[in-house]
């Protein structure tokens, strides 16, 4: 059997300063949330950091960060992830509900 690919969509929002959308990876079951992190931090660094340079903006946190579990799994077996990021001044940052400060 072999492994997924990963999927990755991308979307500048039309101002310009918001970032979304979603990353489905094939995650074994019982794999450790570090080891996770670092399958996210690998799959989804490129093109975050393509984006960010694209925004003229750099990352301020790991990959991982920018990512939110989603309820169930794709077509292909694949854990879903919501990516979520804003500019602040020079940097992408992570910009998810939890984040935000209440």
């Amino acid at each position: 059997m072999t492994t997924p690919v990963p999927h990755i969509a991308l979307t500048v929002g039309p101002d310009g300063e918001q970032l979304t959308g979603e990353l489905a990876l094939a995650v074994s079951p019982g794999t450790s949330a570090d080891v996770q992190s670092r399958l996210i931090d690998d799959v989804l660094d490129g093109p975050l950091s393509d984006h960010a340079r694209a925004l003229g903006v750099v990352l301020d946190a790991a990959p991982a960060r920018f990512t939110r579990g989603l309820p169930g799994k794709d077509a292909e077996g694949r854990v879903r992830f919501s990516v979520r990021a804003r500019v602040e001044g020079d940097r992408l940052v992570p910009n998810h509900p939890s984040n935000k400060r209440k």
